[in-house]
């Protein structure tokens, strides 16, 4: 936080709009709840907000209530947002809540702190962990008209290859069986990638599966562990997204599949194509009124490569990077789920 200037505060995910030079502070421990959609905060800190629609709530009487025990309850309250509309004096100040008495809300005041506080910590090492890996991405992929990066793993010198995706892999796409034929789909076994399955990552189960009929009577083929995926199309935000292949699966028309082969190792060309995904909206939006990308522009995506052995060195750093992000974001949402669930068994 900058200590020489006062934040300004949103209820909602952002919760820091920015900074103020201006003096006049609410410096008060309250609850900032949102009037329109019925976020809410709790803040203990000087502050100031600049929408109206922003409601500052305190406690009466901290004799009879605590504020978090009640930062808690509002959170719990079942109330629905009713469109864009004020909620706060005609719906949330009616509504009739459960209560403890102020020992036992104290308590419990206790315990959630405890849980946030630990939800807080989880949340900065994520976040620490995902700069160091986009600082490192940045110095260890030459930028753009160099052929060198800035950081070189030792042992390891000279100019990357250039080179185009068309030129050095073999580049399809898949199909979709017609869901109208109920043969391609049942008791199905393989692994049938769509844009929905593609996290930027190892793509280890898919949401659907088609038959072994479909494979011998449709257009689809087997793709091998190893494949990387792109997405062309099926929504702006999707365009770009990848996937890598942990085993043989096949894929619809929406992607395209690059085949692996001994010259780029399949973790360093998931980890570059993630990189350059601006690149590929950029693409996508460039010249079409449907935002997409093709098989052509795929094959000519341009691509920049070490020696393979520089390549795996690279690769197991970034695996490792992407494994310690995975596990911390798992680590962060079982806690929240927690949180959640004592919410639910601790509050009337």
């Amino acid at each position: 936080m900058d200590s020489k200037k006062t934040p300004v505060l949103t209820a909602n995910k952002g919760f820091i709009l920015g900074y103020t030079s201006e003096t006049e502070t609410f410096d008060q421990a309250c609850i900032i709840f949102d009037d329109f959609t019925l976020d809410s905060k709790y803040v203990d800190f000087p502050f100031m907000v600049k929408s109206s629609a922003l409601k500052i709530l305190t406690i009466q009487n901290d004799e009879v209530d605590d504020l978090y025990f009640c930062h808690n309850l509002l959170k719990q309250a079942k109330i629905e947002v009713m469109g864009h509309a004020r909620h706060y004096i005609g719906v949330v100040q009616p509504t009739k809540v459960k209560t403890a008495l102020i020992e036992e809300q104290q308590e419990i005041s206790n315990f959630f702190q405890n849980l946030d506080q630990s939800i807080v910590l989880h949340e900065k090492k994520l976040i620490q962990t995902q700069n160091f890996k986009k600082a490192m991405l940045e110095k260890m992929f030459p930028k753009q008209g160099s052929q060198r990066p800035e950081i070189r793993l030792k042992g390891f010198s000279g100019d990357w290859e250039v080179s185009k995706i068309g030129d050095i892999f073999e580049v399809t796409s898949g199909a979709t069986p017609l869901r109208s034929n109920p043969r391609f789909f049942e008791n199905a076994t393989i692994n049938w990638v769509k844009t929905t399955d593609l996290n930027n990552g190892i793509i280890h189960k898919t949401e659907e599966k088609v038959s072994a009929v479909a494979l011998a009577e449709t257009s689809i083929k087997i793709l091998p562990k190893g494949t990387v995926f792109v997405a062309m199309y099926g929504g702006f935000n999707q365009i770009g997204r990848t996937g890598l292949l942990s085993a043989d699966a096949t894929c619809n028309q929406a992607l395209s599949a690059i085949y692996p082969n001994d010259k780029v190792e399949p973790y360093f060309l998931l980890t570059y194509l993630n990189l350059k995904v601006d690149s590929w909206k950029e693409l996508a939006a460039s010249s079409r009124k449907d935002p997409n990308i093709t098989k052509n522009d795929v094959l000519s995506f341009p691509l920049i490569y070490p020696s393979y052995d520089e390549q795996m060195k690279i690769s197991k750093l970034f695996k490792q990077l992407d494994e310690t992000i995975n596990l911390q974001q798992q680590q962060l949402q079982t806690v929240k789920n927690l949180k959640q669930a004592f919410l639910e068994k601790m509050f009337v």
